[in-house]
């Protein structure tokens, strides 16, 4: 099990939970915004990880060819966004 929080001025605005083990009841990722409007999403089976991670990495190539050369973190980088390539 694993847990995140991301503070603003010292209160919490997200709450990450995380638990994968053998012989869970269900699989799923889930998404609740409190907020107008509220919203609740659950995908079932989940996101596969291998392939969300190569679909940041394909989205975020745009955006990487225009910083500078060097040593960054994810801090430094442009927000990815969605390339959907040619139609």
């Amino acid at each position: 099990m694993q847990d995140g929080i991301g503070y603003r001025n010292g209160d919490p605005v997200i709450t990450l939970h995380m638990e994968a083990y053998l012989g869970a009841p269900e699989s799923y990722d889930a998404v609740e915004i409190t907020g107008s409007p509220a919203i609740k999403s659950k995908v079932s089976g989940g996101v596969h990880g291998d392939i969300a991670t190569a679909s940041i990495v394909v989205n975020s190539l745009p955006k990487i060819l225009e910083v500078p050369p060097g040593l960054h973190t994810m801090r430094d980088m442009p927000i990815p966004s969605f390339f959907g390539g040619r139609q």
